[in-house]
């Protein structure tokens, strides 16, 4: 029986507001697309044949909605655990990427990341924040290094907790 965290299982969520998380693992990029309502990925050098692309959801234009994503393992701090960031946002992932070549930042695991959601649809506004690095505090380290995360196991559509 796996305990169910407040914001809602293995994946962080961006919730209207702000989330702060501190990412604990190297990213992981490809392509992402939905088939019955679930992802389906592949790596950047490995695109979807002509016929997955005809099974995958399209948009109205009928070409289907194939977007690169970026994943990566994350601290939680409202929920105190080790979750999955998949983002497909590209204004996310600039930021993010912006503050890891701004060498007063660097490496994105050495401080936390504040992202604040406004809005909701077509609307939604993303505005990404870092937070002056600092190390993480014992307890987190040592649940980081306990948790095991397979960013892999998301181009098979596994569990990138399962054992």
């Amino acid at each position: 029986q796996k305990e169910l965290s407040k914001s809602g299982g293995n994946y962080l969520k961006l919730k209207e507001g702000d989330t702060k998380f501190r990412i604990v693992s190297d990213p992981i990029q490809g392509w992402e697309g939905w088939q019955d309502n679930k992802p389906v990925r592949r790596t950047l050098d490995n695109t979807f044949t002509a016929d997955e692309k005809k099974a995958l959801d399209s948009n109205d234009n009928g070409k289907p909605k194939l977007k690169e994503f970026v994943a990566c393992a994350v601290w939680d701090y409202e929920d105190a655990k080790v979750k999955v960031l998949s983002l497909t946002q590209a204004s996310i992932i600039r930021a993010i990427s912006e503050y890891t070549s701004d060498s007063d930042f660097g490496d994105p695991q050495e401080y936390d990341l504040k992202i604040s959601r406004k809005g909701a649809g077509l609307e939604t506004e993303y505005t990404v924040k870092a937070l002056p690095p600092r190390p993480l505090v014992p307890d987190v380290e040592q649940a980081v290094k306990e948790t095991k995360v397979n960013l892999d196991a998301l181009f098979e559509n596994g569990d990138p907790f399962a054992a």
